[in-house]
């Protein structure tokens, strides 16, 4: 049955029930227990649930039960704070450690020292031979993954090379211990330029490998050999190859 109150509100006579969550697991007393109550009667207050790791049984009502919140240990909040870490070859993990492979003045120990080029610059390689325009070796103790890679043709008045060709003139190759990536290991094209990187899926790359990537003056349809260069910039990441899945030889 409904009727105005003094403010000219409509209420409803009967009762209405309380189910309060804290009483009912608690199975505390009144107010909290589930128990109906009178319209206009308040119910007993309810404090909150204890915070992480208390143990204690909720005050006020008289609640019989205890209730604590589930706490959470130190290493399951480390491990939820960085979830990427199990996930490093979709995203950095929070050790990883860029690379930046690409022309320097100087190789810095790596292959090139001995010749006036730059690491990751070199001439273009006579009709039928091959050339390496970069190569090293992934650090001990870590995996990785390859993002990006940019290369350039420079004609300097030379001979261009035309994409498209046929045959074509060119052929390149990204090799690891001498075995090509898929895909990776006959193309002829130019992926993205040294100063904008083409990005690529991601190619896994494993601690000890020896990287490198390879041009070809193909001995049919090739390039006469003048003054052309080449550049090369691969770019990528590096983790702890102890997060690394073990999914056996691959």
């Amino acid at each position: 049955m409904r009727y105005p109150d003094l403010l000219g509100q409509w209420r409803r006579r009967g009762f209405r029930p309380n189910f309060n969550p804290i009483g009912i697991i608690g199975g505390g007393g009144a107010g909290s227990s589930g128990v109906p109550v009178a319209v206009g009667v308040a119910a007993a207050p309810v404090a909150p649930a204890p915070v992480a790791g208390g143990g204690g049984a909720p005050a006020g009502g008289g609640g019989g039960g205890s209730f604590a919140a589930a706490s959470t240990a130190p290493g399951q909040q480390r491990s939820q704070a960085n979830v990427f870490n199990l996930l490093q070859w979709l995203f950095p993990s929070s050790d990883f450690a860029d690379f930046e492979k690409g022309p320097q003045n100087t190789a810095n120990g790596q292959p090139g020292d001995a010749t006036p080029w730059g690491w990751g610059v070199v001439p273009l390689p006579a009709l039928g031979a091959t050339a390496t325009l970069l190569t090293w070796t992934v650090p001990k103790g870590r995996d990785g993954k390859i993002t990006a890679l940019g290369i350039d043709f420079v004609a300097q008045g030379g001979a261009a090379f035309v994409q498209g060709s046929l045959p074509a003139q060119l052929t390149f190759a990204l090799l690891a211990d001498n075995t090509a990536f898929p895909d990776f290991g006959s193309f002829n094209y130019l992926p993205g330029s040294v100063t904008s990187p083409s990005p690529v899926a991601g190619l896994i790359i494993k601690e000890g490998q020896v990287i490198s990537l390879t041009v070809t003056n193909n001995a049919i349809g090739g390039i006469v050999v003048t003054t052309q260069t080449l550049a090369a910039r691969i770019q990528g990441y590096y983790w702890n190859k102890n997060r690394s899945p073990h999914l056996g030889t691959q």
